[in-house]
Parts: C-alpha cells; structure tokens; sequence
C-alpha cells in the first residue's frame, strides 16, 4: 500500500513538473520553435523591413533565418547557402542588387536542403541562382554538426521529394522541445539577456546582421592582427580533432548530394559550388597530416562533378589558387572581406 502511494506520488510530481516545464517553453520560448511572435521573429522582421540588426548571439541561426526568408519582401535573385564561411559574402560582393545571404554556422548537407525548401514555400519556386559554400565535412559521416534539427521538418520533406521516398513519421522536434528540461534552462537564462537591437551603420563593435542577410563581425575579428591569426590558423590545424574532420577516412553523402543538386538543376536553378579557402598556414599543414589531406580528394570530386554537370567552381580549399595569403583571413578557415572579393570578382 505504501509503495503504491510512492509511485502514485512520484507519478503525480512528473506530470506537475513536464506541466511546469511545457508552460514556461512554451510562453518564452527563445528559439521561436512553436511561431511566437518572440525576439527572434521581431529582429527578422527588422532586418527585411531593411534594418541592421545588431546583439544576436547564442540564438538558433536556422530558427533565425527561416524567420528571415519566410518574411522576406521580395524573392532574391541570388542565394548563397553554407557555413559561417559564406556569412560574408554580400550583395556588394557579387554585384548582385536582389541577393540574400542563407548561411547559418556549421552547415551540413541537412541544412542545405532544409534552406531550399523554406525558400521554395516562401516564394512557390526554387532559387534562381544558389552559390553552394561547400566545406569539405559535409561528406564526413562524423562531423557532428546537427544544428540543422529545428529545421529537420524542412530538410525532410525536400529530401523525400527529390529522392521519390515516403516520410518516416518521428517525434516532432517541437514537441522534444516543449518537455525538454534543457530548453527550460536556456529559456530562464533567455530572461536575463538583451535580445537585439537596431543601429544605423556597420560602425559598431558587434555582431551585425545586414539587411541582405550578411554577418559583421566585432573589430576584433574585422581588424585582427596578422601575427595573432598566424597563431590561430596553425592551432586551428594541430586540434585533435580539426573542426568537423574527425574520422574523416572517406567521401560519405554524395549520392544524396548529387541527387540534391540534379534536382535543383533539373528545376532550372542555376548552381555554383564556392570552395571556401582556408588560411596557408592551416592548408600547409592540413595536407601534410595523412589524417586530412582528404580535403583535396573532396575537391577533386567537386571539380569532377561540376564539370560533369555544368557547374561553375569559385574558389578553392588551397588558398594559393586565388593568391590568398595570411593577411586575408582573421583565423584558420574565415577571410575577410577582401578575400571574398578577390574570389568573387568574376562570378559571371
């Protein structure tokens, strides 16, 4: 009798305590999982009205950016979709007055796919033009880059339409969420922090989001000092593991991957593979490690299906192709603003 009273007690506390933790993600909710109209949704309102929006950090990129494009007031002529690699690159950059910038740190081949599909139920078409930043990690099974779940749901339904498979029903990650005692803790944390605001030039020491949906970066990025990211590019490239190469033995994704851009290809989308540089100090010693130099046959393969497939390549992993030295890069794998440009002069 007793041991039942226990359970019947312990039963009642988890239903009053997943009750508890339902309301508060629910109500804060500081990703914007279930489409409250919270901070997130309002800075991607701000930034398509034209705003620059500055103070968003530790927030959900994806959750972010579909915001964005879902509020977008015109359909851009040119994407590009990527990593924080390709957060720089800008309508001034490619001389392209309809652009937006997609990129969302740490992308994987799931984001990609998820992004072209927001897209497609924004504007009821695919891109025009999508510039692919492609890194090396996103044909390496343990890369562990699994950002792309809050827009799982998206990636999922483009893949089961251009692979011609029926949807396997899972736990939606909206519901994962709603009962996760973590995201109740970020959310309390939520409380304590200025969300964003809105400042008038890309003068300021912060993390800047453009209206075209590029990043600035604080000065201390922007303006480095040389000896400083020789320093970084050399540690980027003796970590154990490098950033997202773990394990990294063989090309792994690219049947999905070509699948995915036939598709894309075959709906009359012009595509660009952008091959993002990294520093020659990391390069230098990333290709002498047995461990990585699988970066180059990443590129090889790259090359070879882009010109099996009409595809023109920007860019490259080797930074001495496009005469990129130490100076153009703030670490080991980002450029700044200058490099993008050198690479980026004769896109057409």
């Amino acid at each position: 009798m007793k041991n039942k009273r226990i359970v019947k007690l312990w039963f009642y506390i988890t239903i009053i305590l997943l009750s508890f933790v339902s309301i508060l993600n629910y109500y804060i909710d500081s990703l914007n999982i279930f489409g409250r109209d919270n901070y997130l949704n309002i800075a991607a309102k701000k930034l398509t009205e034209g705003n620059i929006i500055a103070g968003l950090v530790d927030f959900d990129e994806r959750t972010f950016k579909k915001n964005t494009i879902l509020n977008l007031k015109y359909e851009p002529n040119f994407v590009a979709i990527g990593s924080s690699r390709v957060m720089q690159i800008r309508k001034n950059t490619l001389k392209q007055p309809f652009f937006h910038n997609y990129g969302v740190s740490g992308a994987s081949l799931e984001d990609y796919i998820g992004l072209t599909w927001i897209h497609y139920k924004k504007f009821e078409a695919y891109p025009k033009n999508i510039i692919f930043g492609i890194d090396p990690w996103i044909f390496n099974k343990n890369n562990d880059q699994n950002r792309y779940k809050s827009i799982e749901d998206d990636y999922l339904t483009l893949k089961n339409i251009f692979t011609d498979k029926k949807r396997v029903e899972k736990t939606p990650y909206n519901i994962l969420k709603l009962l996760s005692i973590e995201y109740a803790i970020k959310n309390i944390i939520s409380l304590t922090k200025d969300k964003f605001y809105i400042v008038n030039s890309t003068d300021v020491d912060a993390y800047l989001r453009e209206p075209d949906g590029s990043i600035y970066y604080p000065f201390k990025f922007r303006y480095p000092n040389p000896d400083n990211v020789k320093q970084d590019a050399i540690n980027y490239a003796k970590a154990k593991p490098v950033y997202s190469l773990r394990e990294f033995e063989h090309l792994d994704n690219t049947k999905l991957f070509e699948s995915f851009i036939k598709f894309l290809i075959s709906q009359g989308t012009k595509v660009y593979f952008f091959l993002p540089p990294y520093n020659p100090y990391t390069y230098n010693l990333l290709i002498q490690n047995p461990k990585y130099y699988i970066i180059n046959k990443v590129e090889l393969y790259l090359k070879d299906f882009a010109k099996a497939n009409n595809i023109k390549v920007i860019g490259s992993y080797n930074p001495n192709i496009n005469e990129l030295k130490n100076e153009d890069f703030f670490d080991g794998m980002h450029l700044l603003e200058n490099g993008y440009m050198k690479i980026f002069k004769d896109l057409n």
